[in-house]
Protein backbone atom coordinates (compact mmCIF):
# COMPACT_ATOMS: atom_id res chain seq x y z
CA UNK A 1 0.00 0.00 0.00
CA UNK A 2 2.93 2.32 0.61
CA UNK A 3 3.99 1.93 -3.00
CA UNK A 4 0.51 2.84 -4.13
CA UNK A 5 0.60 5.97 -1.99
CA UNK A 6 4.06 6.89 -3.26
CA UNK A 7 3.64 6.11 -6.96
CA UNK A 8 -0.18 6.13 -7.08
CA UNK A 9 -1.45 6.89 -10.53
CA UNK A 10 1.67 5.65 -12.35
CA UNK A 11 1.38 2.23 -10.70
CA UNK A 12 -2.31 1.99 -11.59
CA UNK A 13 -1.53 2.99 -15.19
CA UNK A 14 1.23 0.41 -15.62
CA UNK A 15 -0.76 -2.35 -13.91
CA UNK A 16 -3.89 -1.82 -16.02
CA UNK A 17 -1.84 -1.45 -19.21
CA UNK A 18 0.03 -4.69 -18.58
CA UNK A 19 -3.18 -6.59 -17.82
CA UNK A 20 -4.90 -5.30 -20.95
CA UNK A 21 -1.81 -6.08 -23.03
CA UNK A 22 -2.04 -9.77 -22.18
CA UNK A 23 0.32 -10.16 -19.25
CA UNK A 24 -1.02 -12.35 -16.45
CA UNK A 25 -0.93 -9.51 -13.91
CA UNK A 26 -4.33 -8.85 -12.32
CA UNK A 27 -5.25 -5.17 -12.05
CA UNK A 28 -8.35 -5.67 -9.91
CA UNK A 29 -6.54 -5.78 -6.53
CA UNK A 30 -4.63 -2.60 -7.37
CA UNK A 31 -7.82 -0.88 -8.49
CA UNK A 32 -9.64 -1.91 -5.30
CA UNK A 33 -6.89 -0.51 -3.08
CA UNK A 34 -6.61 2.63 -5.20
CA UNK A 35 -10.38 3.09 -5.00
CA UNK A 36 -10.24 2.81 -1.21
CA UNK A 37 -7.47 5.40 -1.13
CA UNK A 38 -9.53 7.65 -3.38
CA UNK A 39 -12.48 7.29 -1.01
CA UNK A 40 -10.21 8.49 1.80
CA UNK A 41 -9.05 11.43 -0.33
CA UNK A 42 -5.45 10.28 -0.69
CA UNK A 43 -5.68 9.84 -4.49
CA UNK A 44 -7.87 12.08 -6.68
CA UNK A 45 -10.77 9.97 -7.97
CA UNK A 46 -11.18 11.71 -11.37
CA UNK A 47 -7.49 11.24 -12.12
CA UNK A 48 -7.66 7.59 -11.03
CA UNK A 49 -10.59 6.87 -13.33
CA UNK A 50 -8.94 8.73 -16.22
CA UNK A 51 -5.61 6.94 -15.81
CA UNK A 52 -7.26 3.51 -15.65
CA UNK A 53 -9.44 4.24 -18.68
CA UNK A 54 -6.55 5.59 -20.77
CA UNK A 55 -4.36 2.59 -19.91
CA UNK A 56 -7.20 0.23 -20.80
CA UNK A 57 -7.79 1.92 -24.15
CA UNK A 58 -4.08 1.86 -25.00
CA UNK A 59 -3.83 -1.83 -24.11
CA UNK A 60 -6.86 -2.72 -26.21
CA UNK A 61 -5.58 -0.56 -29.06
CA UNK A 62 -2.40 -2.64 -29.13
CA UNK A 63 -4.50 -5.80 -29.59
CA UNK A 64 -6.59 -4.10 -32.27
CA UNK A 65 -3.50 -3.08 -34.24
CA UNK A 66 -2.03 -6.58 -33.88
CA UNK A 67 -5.28 -8.08 -35.16
CA UNK A 68 -5.42 -5.73 -38.12
CA UNK A 69 -1.94 -6.82 -39.21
Amino acid sequence: MNQLLEYGLALVFVNVLLEQSGFPIPAVPTLIVAGALAAEGRIPLPALVAVAAIASVIGELLWYVAGRR
